[in-house]
């Protein structure tokens, strides 16, 4: 069982379940047309050669039907494996030792076609073949039930997947010896199992027992050692339990680094590590971990390989969050460059990947270099998404900020306009994000003294956010902020007064008095008490942010 089983765990990512076929040799490109009448002739000449039960018409078999697979001709690949089957059944020479390849390869294409039912019959025919040839409780049969196990698990079918895996090691403690591996993998799958039916403390349970069947029987050097201390990792993960999932991904981590494993397998264990850091806001941590993986990636499949992207996406948008913009920056140039060397670009995941790029380049005041960038984003995503999605209002948003930042106020306006009208159509008009559009025109309105204008963009904003939020949100707190501002530029004390006022109190209460947008309106406010000639109130607001350790600093407008 066990060469099978590291067969089918290595292949785990592939989708569908032709998980259960052997792999082909690699050779010179040729097109699968070419490559499936050569092997059929291959075939051909080996049964006449060696007859039909030589190894090396079995593995031909198996090549031919791989071949079939990727040109998605199911139908075709079936109809050789029963066609073979035919030919050998009831041969004295046709051992259910020999026969199971082709079973388990049957099975598997009946299920990628979603014939389950015949699958099963495969399946049970072979139970029945092993029975008789080995008996209930051999470890051929036992072998028999964990590949059906793997089958169900894949299909989705957990009872069944359960059932059948817990046939085999009930079997296996029988009649396997106390240092057999395949106890082991068979509680690992059990765990995955369970992790599937996110039966988390069960699946972790398993994972447990394995790993300490194996410290126990001297199988802790086994490659498989590490894997299940990974599975154990992600079903931590998937229960919410981080600190768990941390502390067995760094084991692995350890473990993998110990046996000086595949630069691959390393830097899968420690995404997973940084994934996790990253989920407990351990950005510092994260950010060392996603670039070690993205160091050992680079290393093994060069600068430009697709399995780059995610590692360099990650630790950008963290260089982004630790306000690390010149190296965010340098890390989404990478990211553009690498879709823009890939044979399938991604236009979408390429926009975006600009207009993070532009974000930073806007961060840190390099507005003519930013421009550009969040021009070709919007061109991508004119030309492969629809005018009303809602993904081109990012690039758009962003651009009329660097065109305001130019001063550049007539296309900023037009920009904005279309970012109105796509957020309307894609969310409602009633829509938060809708509103926030319409401040970033009332900022706009009021940077050309329109100031009519901007308390008409304001007063629109807060109505939306007041029904869709309500008052005592964050955001409102920040319109009617801008409010207050726009009404003490225009020298309307009283109402500037109430709405600043009105703004401190939802910010403190929704934000807390130490919020970095909290403060700015609080200064905002001493400000104004300041200007009406009310020390009294100052010192007052004043005295509340000593209270609560804030340091006597100026703050931008938020």
């Amino acid at each position: 069982m066990l060469a099978w089983h590291l067969y089918f765990r290595r292949v785990m990512t592939v989708a569908g379940l032709a998980l259960f076929l052997a792999a082909a040799p690699v050779g010179a490109p040729e097109s699968p047309s070419v490559a499936l009448d050569r092997a059929r002739r291959e075939l051909n000449e080996l049964e006449k050669q060696h007859g039909l039960f030589h190894p090396a018409v079995r593995q031909q078999i198996e090549t031919v039907v791989l071949q079939l697979v990727k040109q998605q001709n199911l139908s075709a690949a079936e109809s050789l494996l029963v066609e073979a089957l035919r030919r050998r059944e009831g041969a004295p020479a046709a051992t259910i030792s020999y026969l199971t390849p082709y079973y388990l390869s049957l099975a598997a294409i009946y299920g990628n076609q979603g014939k389950f039912t015949a699958a099963e019959k495969v399946f049970g025919k072979m139970e029945k073949k092993i029975q008789a040839a080995h008996g209930k409780k051999s470890r051929e049969m036992a072998d028999c039930y964990y590949r059906m196990s793997l089958y169900f698990r894949i299909k989705g079918d957990w009872k069944k997947a359960e059932k059948y895996g817990k046939k085999c090691l009930d079997i296996q403690k029988n009649v396997s010896p106390p240092a057999d591996l395949d106890r082991a993998l068979a509680m690992n799958n059990l765990g995955l199992i369970k992790t599937y039916r996110r039966d988390y403390d069960d699946a972790v349970d398993w994972f447990q027992q394995a790993i300490v069947h194996m410290r126990r029987n001297g199988l802790d050097e086994q490659p498989d050692f590490p894997i299940i201390v990974m599975n154990m990792g992600a079903a931590y993960q998937r229960d919410g339990k981080m600190a768990d999932a941390e502390s067995t991904f760094a084991m692995a981590v350890t473990l993998l680094e110990q046996r000086d494993a595949a630069g691959g397998q390393l830097a899968g264990a420690l995404l997973k590590l940084a994934e996790v850091q990253e989920e407990q806001r351990n950005i510092a941590a994260a950010m060392a971990t996603y670039a070690q993986a993205l160091a050992i990636q680079e290393n093994e499949a060069g600068r430009n390989a697709p399995v780059l992207i995610d590692p360099i996406s990650r630790l950008a948008d963290l260089s982004v969050a630790a306000e690390e913009y010149v190296q965010a920056a340098e890390l989404y140039r990478r990211l553009v460059a690498l879709y823009d060397t890939q044979p399938d670009p991604k236009p979408v995941n390429l926009a975006m990947a600009l207009n993070n790029l532009g974000e930073c380049l806007y961060q840190l005041r390099q507005y003519h270099a930013a421009a550009p960038v969040f021009q070709r984003a919007i061109e991508l995503l004119e030309k492969n998404v629809p005018q009303d999605n809602a993904q081109l209002s990012l690039p758009l948003n962003n651009l009329a900020l660097v065109c305001q930042k130019q001063q550049d106020y007539e296309q900023a306006e037009g920009l904005l306009q279309r970012v109105l009208v796509v957020d309307s159509a894609a969310r409602g008009r009633r829509h938060p994000v809708v509103a926030i559009t319409l401040n970033n025109l009332g900022l706009l309105a009021e940077d050309q003294e329109k100031f009519k204008e901007a308390e008409e963009y304001y007063r629109r904003a807060l109505a939306i956010q007041e029904e869709a939020l309500g008052p005592d949100h964050p955001e409102t707190g920040l319109t009617v902020l801008n409010l207050g501002l726009l009404f003490q530029r225009q020298e309307r004390p009283a109402a500037a007064g109430e709405y600043l006022e009105r703004a401190v109190n939802i910010l403190v209460d929704a934000l807390g008095p130490d919020n970095p947008d909290t403060i700015a309106a609080i200064r905002r406010l001493i400000a104004f008490y300041q200007a009406q000639n009310r020390p009294r109130d100052a010192e007052r607001l004043e005295e509340f942010l000593r209270e609560n350790s804030v340091p006597d600093d100026t703050s931008s407008r938020p």
